[in-house]
């Protein structure tokens, strides 16, 4: 009979996020940092639970025509409050 072999393996997070799609298109920006903000501290949340320090942060805007943005800002040093990576968020949208 042959020998049987499982292979474990350790899962390494390369990435943690949050997206959510609306019932309809955000046209104000106030309103749309909202919501950009209620997602960033779910995410911050699930970081602190986990113990993990992003280095990078990424933005992804779809609009209703589909057309897709992604902005991504890396530094040495892993961000470390919720304050900063908003503040990094918003300045990707501009």
């Amino acid at each position: 009979m042959a020998e049987r072999h499982s292979v474990k393996g350790s899962l390494v997070r390369k990435s943690l996020g949050k997206e959510t799609t609306f019932a309809k298109d955000i046209l104000d920006r106030e309103e749309l940092v909202e919501h950009a903000k209620q997602l960033d501290e779910k995410v911050s949340l699930r970081l602190q639970a986990q113990k993990l320090m992003p280095k990078t942060i990424t933005l992804k805007v779809k609009y209703g025509d589909f057309k897709q943005i992604t902005r991504a800002f890396s530094q040495a040093q892993a961000f470390t409050n919720l304050k900063d990576i908003e503040a990094q968020l918003l300045n990707m949208y501009r």
